[in-house]
């Protein structure tokens, strides 16, 4: 975590994931189209299907709605094991719970591609 002008930045949350996103680029030259992160909880899974998607691994309306994805080799919305179950997701929790009398406007930005 940078801070920067008493802003708190925090620049990627799913380290691993573009990580894995960035070696196989190098690898192979293409870029995959993967959004979760890299924590393996299924030996079932091809490594490009694992992980959790980080955006569904929190409270809100966890495994309801969008977060119904309950396997984790289907798809991009599978939401983890439960609330919070990643370290990624409870970093962020921890932080903004640590921080909530100092925070005054939280901005997340969700994107993809190049």
């Amino acid at each position: 975590m940078l801070v920067q002008n008493k802003y708190y930045v925090i620049p990627s949350v799913n380290v691993d994931g573009v990580a894995f996103i960035e070696n196989e680029y190098v690898k192979t030259g293409s870029l995959l189209d993967k959004r979760k992160n890299m924590h393996i909880t299924s030996n079932k899974c091809k490594i490009k299907e694992a992980g959790v998607d980080l955006n569904r691994n929190d409270e809100f309306k966890w495994g309801g709605g969008d977060h119904a994805n309950d396997q984790e080799c289907q798809g991009e919305t599978y939401g983890g094991k439960g609330p919070f179950s990643e370290p990624e997701t409870r970093a962020i929790r921890d932080f903004v719970t640590a921080k909530k009398d100092e925070l005054r406007f939280v901005y997340n930005l969700h994107c993809s591609g190049n």
